[in-house]
């Protein structure tokens, strides 16, 4: 292992006042020289430690995630199973620091009182590659929104590095979620909302659920992040993550991509843990080829040790939640950990029996991460399950939490109810 030479006096050096310029410039150079000596030893520690921390999650998910259209521009009409259309309106608002949300937003123009969805995705996901699935539901009678989360798709970035995966404060998400909410959802919305997640998606509104009172009738919570799989155990994953994250610190320098991980490049559907869907996982690497801006790479130590300063809280904070859960567990998920997703239910349950609605996942067997995206008998069994919920919980009393108003008019048959017809829920067009 090769060390960096640091001066025999090291930082505590006295500094001579009759030679002031040329002490500090020998102090500079000292802490210069330790920085890299410690950069240099962090770096073998990690490495021999073999980690391919947060691969799964980063590598995995960052490498060409399935799109269910072809790509167009980003001032675009989707292409679509009904035709061309212009019924998705994006926009922006201001995220916490002032980072720059995405959205957008799919609404009927009429006087009907609707159900609401809003779809809360993944790491190194945007809404592009929801629009077939927002039009979906649209076309089922929904109000459906979307946006991108910090540091990804359409939304501002916080690195120099653009691609780098990186979130200072995983509370940042939630926060972003809440404005998203506030300022987009529930403007237009007096109706009851439902929310579909997905991966880390569902870890953000797990956390919000915790932190903010519950405003939404339902919720289903596709392959959610709970733990990510990162390669080691958890607990020595977030001790890697951390350190790196310190020296960054000390070291004056932005996120470190974590060992394994590295900017965004195309990679092949051959070996790929996120779908079955040859053509699902081809259409969003062509999405990012022709779209160079919501391309992202590999998680970086500040991104994996947020995830892990958030995760007790996540797990240790499930009374707070009122809202029902389903989630739909890919049964050969990688990427993230089934069974943290089974404690999760364990321990929601054990406070209240509505959430986890059946006491554990719902399971997709043989399915991988992205269910929503994969092969079509995988995907109908996914979405069978999610608007199966929806309607059941729609029909459903409205409860304290949530906004008054949030029955359904007689355009559904009866208050409360609005029937979802998943078989309408088509395989995106060829391309």
């Amino acid at each position: 292992m090769e060390h960096g030479a640091i001066n025999g006096d090291g930082v505590s050096m006295m500094l001579d006042a009759g030679n002031w310029d040329e002490n500090v410039e020998m102090y500079k150079g000292n802490i210069m020289e330790l920085k890299i000596s410690l950069t240099r030893f962090t770096t073998c520690v990690l490495l021999t430690l073999s980690m391919a921390a947060a691969a799964d999650v980063g590598s995995a998910e960052g490498s060409a995630e399935g799109h269910q259209h072809q790509a167009q521009p980003i001032q675009h009409q989707a292409q679509h199973q009904h035709g061309t259309s212009d019924i998705m309106v994006s926009g922006q608002i201001q995220g916490v620091d002032d980072v720059t949300l995405s959205y957008v937003a799919a609404r009927h123009h009429d006087r009907r009182l609707r159900p609401a969805l809003l779809i809360v995705n993944g790491r190194t996901e945007t809404w592009l590659k929801y629009t077939d699935i927002i039009q979906d539901f649209y076309h089922q009678g929904f109000n459906v929104y979307s946006y991108d989360h910090r540091g990804q798709g359409l939304s501002g970035r916080m690195q120099t590095d653009s691609t780098k995966g990186y979130v200072a404060d995983f509370s940042n998400y939630t926060n972003d979620l809440n404005r998203i909410y506030q300022q987009v959802v529930s403007e237009h919305e007096s109706g009851p909302v439902l929310v579909l997640t997905h991966s880390m998606g569902g870890a953000v509104l797990i956390r919000y659920l915790e932190q903010y009172p519950n405003p939404f009738r339902a919720a289903a919570l596709v392959s959610p992040m709970v733990q990510p799989n990162t390669g080691l155990p958890f607990g020595p994953s977030c001790l890697v993550a951390r350190a790196q994250r310190w020296l960054a610190s000390i070291a004056g320098s932005e996120s470190y991509y974590m060992p394994s991980q590295g900017p965004w490049k195309p990679k092949s559907f051959e070996g790929n843990r996120l779908t079955h869907s040859r053509q699902h996982y081809n259409a969003f690497v062509t999405l990012e080829m022709e779209n160079p801006q919501i391309r992202l790479g590999g998680v970086t130590s500040g991104w994996l040790a947020a995830v892990c300063d958030a995760e007790p809280e996540l797990m240790g904070q499930t009374n707070r939640i009122s809202t029902p859960l389903m989630i739909v567990q890919a049964g050969a998920d990688s990427v993230v950990s089934n069974d943290a997703q089974d404690a999760f239910c364990k321990e929601r349950n054990a406070h209240n029996e509505t959430v986890c609605v059946g006491g554990k996942p719902v399971v997709v067997p043989g399915a991988y991460h992205e269910i929503l995206f994969e092969t079509p008998e995988k995907r109908q069994l996914g979405l069978t399950a999610i608007t199966d919920f929806f309607n059941q919980e729609l029909r459903s009393p409205v409860r304290p939490q949530e906004p008054q108003g949030g029955g359904m008019t007689d355009e559904y048959g009866k208050s409360g109810s609005v029937p979802v017809d998943q078989t309408d829920m088509a395989e995106p067009m060829p391309h």
